[in-house]
């Protein structure tokens, strides 16, 4: 459900990026990768990916999570790079437990196999 919150950003994008340059002033150490989290929904939300590989595989050495190496061989098959594609989506399927979500993963590998 979209509130009024959504609507704000929606009509202010400078917002979230506004708040993500704070994030990183008023972070440290650790808490920072706070930053980066917001940094890649951002960025999937605008459509907006020339960040987001860095992004990602910053998180991706601090938490190794099946949800971010499946965002990433997303992002890898929308740039045709194929191989790299096929490592992440392979890491995703192997670490997830949800069905609905290795099936979506399964679907993505056999487009790049």
């Amino acid at each position: 459900m979209k509130g009024e919150h959504y609507e704000l950003y929606v009509k202010n994008p400078s917002l979230a990026q506004h708040y993500l340059e704070q994030c990183v002033v008023q972070l440290s150490g650790s808490k920072r990768s706070v930053c980066e989290y917001g940094k890649v929904g951002v960025q999937l939300a605008m459509g907006s990916y020339s960040q987001l590989e860095p992004s990602l595989l910053s998180l991706l050495q601090e938490y190794p999570q099946g949800y971010l190496y499946h965002i990433l061989g997303e992002y890898y098959m929308k740039q045709g790079n194929r191989e790299k594609a096929k490592f992440n989506l392979l890491k995703a399927v192997g670490m997830t437990d949800m069905v609905q979500e290795r099936w979506m993963i399964q679907k993505l590998l056999e487009e790049v196999m």
